[in-house]
């Protein structure tokens, strides 16, 4: 898209009427999937939204079958453009989305039919929460129900239980805050921006309902991950680090702060897998890394002690890649 139709397409979508929900979608060589998804989002009982599909330089005919979709549908924007990754499809769809909410599902999930009109029902008859949380279809665990402030839905395992997928997040918020994916790590990316976001939330309403159903594919990203391992590793290394810093001088509840573990504990867990990554190289950032009383106070002991193992020696983190998670050998 050249400058001039950037330009002309934002002036459009400010003078355009503002939908309940603009749902982004990511495209990127998924034609076997692509009109699975669409159909599902079109096929909502919840109608007041728009479908933004930005078709990420697929060399597959999946672009053409964003286009063939517009032209049915009104509620459909397509967006194409070069190759970039799927966080800079999102945040093309952020930059282009108009609806109070914003949602995000993936080119190759679908969603349950009635989901998004149950879980809007419910949220309505609520004070106008930051975020709105849902469940995965088939999920074994379930996030607890209602509105809770943000540190007590943390607190009784609402972050653990949830993913950025499943959530709802007001567009204003994203907007004042400047939010966008980071588009130079390729894992976690997701995950961060759902902090971030967090960061600026008082209150969360988790309504219980499962609507997203994901598909599991041996090429997917987190499938690759396993024959990338530096890759992967890496990029935790730099979301944690970044999560840190982003914090610093932001009044952020100490038990969200302890959640950047999360970020941190793949490079403790997949120690005995790396294949590029000096031992040094990785007690080295793990001492580089200060968390505040507080914040430990919310983590696990053995988690804490695997982080203190760690900045001492990775021998110990070795051993319990290869005897405790099971995943020490090289694949």
């Amino acid at each position: 898209m050249t400058s001039a139709n950037t330009e002309k397409s934002l002036a459009e979508d400010r003078g355009a009427a503002t939908p309940k929900i603009s749902v982004i979608v990511p495209v990127y060589k998924v034609e076997k999937y692509l009109p699975e998804c669409i159909e599902s989002v079109l096929a909502q009982t919840f109608t007041d939204f728009e479908l933004i599909l930005v078709d990420d330089g697929s060399p597959d005919n999946s672009g053409a079958i964003c286009d063939a979709y517009a032209a049915r549908d009104p509620r459909i924007r397509v967006f194409h453009k070069q190759n970039g990754g799927v966080s800079s499809a999102r945040n093309l769809g952020l930059d282009h989305a108009r609806g109070e909410w914003i949602a995000f599902v993936d080119s190759d999930d679908t969603v349950l039919s009635a989901g998004w009109e149950k879980i809007l029902c419910l949220a309505n008859k609520t004070q106008s929460p930051d975020i709105i949380t849902s469940s995965m279809v088939g999920a074994r665990l379930l996030p607890p129900t209602g509105k809770f402030p943000l540190s007590q839905w943390i607190s009784e395992g609402g972050w653990e239980q949830v993913s950025f997928s499943l959530c709802f997040f007001k567009r204003s918020l994203i907007n004042e805050k400047e939010l966008r994916f980071p588009v130079d790590v390729r894992y976690s990316e997701d995950r961060a921006f759902l902090f971030q976001y967090l960061c600026a939330c008082k209150t969360v309403f988790s309504s219980g309902i499962s609507f997203y159903c994901y598909r599991k594919r041996a090429d997917s990203a987190m499938s690759l991950a396993r024959s990338r391992i530096d890759e992967f590793l890496l990029d935790h290394m730099a979301m944690t680090s970044r999560l840190i810093l982003y914090c610093v001088g932001k009044d952020v509840p100490a038990v969200l702060r302890a959640k950047i573990f999360t970020f941190m504990m793949p490079v403790l867990y997949n120690c005995g897998r790396r294949r590029g990554l000096s031992d040094e190289s990785i007690k080295n950032w793990l001492k580089s890394l200060r968390f505040k009383k507080d914040e430990l106070a919310y983590v696990s002991f053995p988690r804490k002690m695997l982080f203190r193992f760690g900045r001492a020696s990775v021998f110990p983190l070795k051993l319990y890649s290869k005897y405790w998670v099971g995943k020490g050998k090289d694949d």
